[in-house]
Parts: C-alpha cells; sequence; structure tokens
C-alpha cells in the first residue's frame, strides 16, 4: 500500500512540482492546495501518513495549521516547507518538533530524501535549514526535534555517549548486553541520519557548544 501525503505550498507550480517528485517515489498525493484553511480541512478529512507544508500558506499558515492538527490528535508527520529565511519563524516551528523541514533552495534529493526518512519514521533537515539554525538562535529546537524521534532507552544510550562510554561500559551500566548497546547506537545513527558511532559522538558534542 502507497504511504499517503498531503501537499500545501503557496506557489501552485511549486505544488504540483513536489507532488510530481513524491509520486515518482511511490506515495499517493490526496491533496495539492496553495491555501491554508483548505489544507487543514483536507488533511483532517484524508488524514494523510505525511504532510509537507509551506510555512507561510495564506488564511492559515503552517504552524497554525501543525497546531489546529494536534489538538485534534492527528497522527500525520509534519515537514515544514520554507520559501523564505525568517529565522523567528523558523524557530517558532521547531518548538512544534516537526519530523523534517525543506527549503526552497533546496535539492530534489532533498525531497526524496526526507519523505522517504519521516515515512520510515526519522527525521530529516536540510543543509540550508541547519544553516539557518547556525546562523541564529534557533539550534537548540533543531536538536529538540531530532531528540524527540528517539524512544526513551535511546535517548539514555545518548546521554551515555556524550559521556565517552563505550558500548561495553554503557552495557554494564544499564544492565544490557553489548549488543544491545550496538543496535541501538545503529538505530540512532538512523533516526538522525547520521553515518558511523563517530558521527553519533559528535552530534552530541555539537548539541552542547
Amino acid at each position: 500500500m502507497k504511504t499517503t501525503i498531503a501537499i500545501a505550498t503557496h506557489q501552485k507550480l511549486l505544488c504540483e512540482s513536489l507532488g510530481f517528485i513524491v509520486e515518482n517515489e511511490n506515495f499517493e498525493v490526496t491533496c495539492l492546495e496553495q491555501e491554508g484553511i483548505l489544507a487543514f480541512q483536507k488533511i483532517k478529512l484524508h488524514q494523510p501518513q505525511i504532510a509537507i507544508i509551506d510555512l507561510d500558506l495564506p488564511q492559515m499558515d503552517g504552524i497554525e495549521i501543525l497546531k489546529a492538527l494536534r489538538k485534534e490528535n492527528s497522527q500525520t508527520r509534519f515537514i515544514f516547507f520554507v520559501t523564505k529565511i525568517d529565522s523567528r519563524k523558523v524557530s517558532q516551528a521547531f518548538e512544534f518538533l516537526p519530523n523534517g523541514f525543506l527549503h526552497i533552495n533546496g535539492s530534489m534529493t532533498d525531497v526524496i530524501l526526507c519523505v522517504n526518512a519521516v515515512k520510515e519514521g526519522r527525521s530529516f533537515f536540510s543543509d540550508i535549514v541547519y544553516a539557518i539554525c547556525q546562523a541564529s538562535n534557533v539550534k537548540k529546537h533543531l536538536f529538540s526535534a531530532k531528540i524527540n524521534m528517539l524512544t526513551n532507552r535511546e535517548k539514555e544510550i545518548l546521554e551515555e555517549v556524550g559521556k565517552d562510554l563505550d558500548s561495553k561500559e554503557i552495557a554494564d551500566k544499564l544492565f544490557i548486553s553489548i549488543k544491545t548497546v550496538e543496535n541501538h547506537k545503529t538505530h540512532i545513527s538512523e533516526k538522525l541520519n547520521l553515518k558511523g558511532h563517530k558521527a553519533l559522538k559528535q552530534f552530541v558534542l555539537n548539541m552542547y557548544e
């Protein structure tokens, strides 16, 4: 069965282009909208598994849509689409812990990587959004959104990695096997889109810079 996805951006051509990209990745597009209220109504009605929503939709913006859907206990996973650099709004959006962030100046590959990561329960944030975070005071929200994707046990493992403990030391401390620790590290890296355990350690260090 295809994963369902809703798309709403204020630019019709952009909206249709995103729809074309995700359909080629075997997703089923349930709606293409340019206005926030209509997007909210259709997402509420169809309950797609994923929604790509423009932060700056007219009538009802992306944050307002996410807030309204959360009140409805919607299980739709959210990817915010940024069409202009507004660090204040990006910071505000991160507070609602979206599953992903794309930028209009990103590549088609970003879109493909993002929807597939979110489909698998992982997060994805484009390099351009990372740059916005690094250049402003929203970095903490970026890490919060990513950490929110982890289970409580995975968060424990990540914390111990940050203390520079190796897998055996973590296993002894948490009374689990070394293999279990290694499996958790692998799952954490997959969810955070990291390659290798060195990248995992660097992620933790970056959190506290």
